[in-house]
C-alpha cells in the first residue's frame, strides 16, 4: 500500500499530465543533464509532524518545477502555473488525499547551460 506522501504526488502528477504533455517526474534527483526534451518535476524537500492537541497532521513543502527548453519568458512559464490552478481546481481526487493545498511562492530560473529555464512553484501540503 503507498505511502500518504507517494498517493499525493502520483496525484499530483496526475493533474500535471492532464495539461502537460511532456516527461514529469515524480523524484527530486532526476537531473536536467539526463533530459533531452521539457520535463516537469513533483516532489517534497521537507515535511513536520504538527499536533493540534486532539490530533496530528504532517505539513509538508512540495515543489512543482517546469522546465522549458531554451530561454523562456516569465509569460511563458507563467502559462504552466495557470494551467495548473485550473487543473488542481477541477481535480476530484487530490481532495481526498490532502485537508489542505496552499500555494506558498515561486522561482524562476535556469539551467547553468541555459538549455531549460524553469519555474519552481511551492506549495504546502497538509494531510
Amino acid at each position: 500500500m503507498p505511502s500518504s506522501r507517494q498517493s499525493i504526488r502520483s496525484a499530483v502528477k496526475s493533474i500535471v499530465e492532464t495539461f502537460y504533455v511532456n516527461r514529469v517526474e515524480t523524484a527530486q534527483r532526476f537531473s536536467p543533464a539526463d533530459a533531452d526534451t521539457e520535463f516537469a518535476l513533483v516532489y517534497f524537500t521537507e515535511g513536520v509532524a504538527v499536533d493540534e492537541g486532539v490530533g496530528f497532521f504532517t505539513r509538508v513543502e512540495m515543489q512543482i518545477a517546469f522546465f522549458k527548453s531554451g530561454v523562456s519568458s516569465d509569460d511563458e512559464l507563467d502559462d504552466y502555473e495557470d494551467q495548473l490552478a485550473l487543473a488542481i481546481q477541477s481535480d476530484t481526487t487530490l481532495r481526498t488525499l490532502v485537508r489542505g493545498f496552499d500555494f506558498s511562492g515561486f522561482l524562476y530560473d535556469e539551467t547553468e547551460d541555459n538549455r531549460f529555464s524553469s519555474l519552481v512553484l511551492r506549495f504546502s501540503v497538509s494531510y
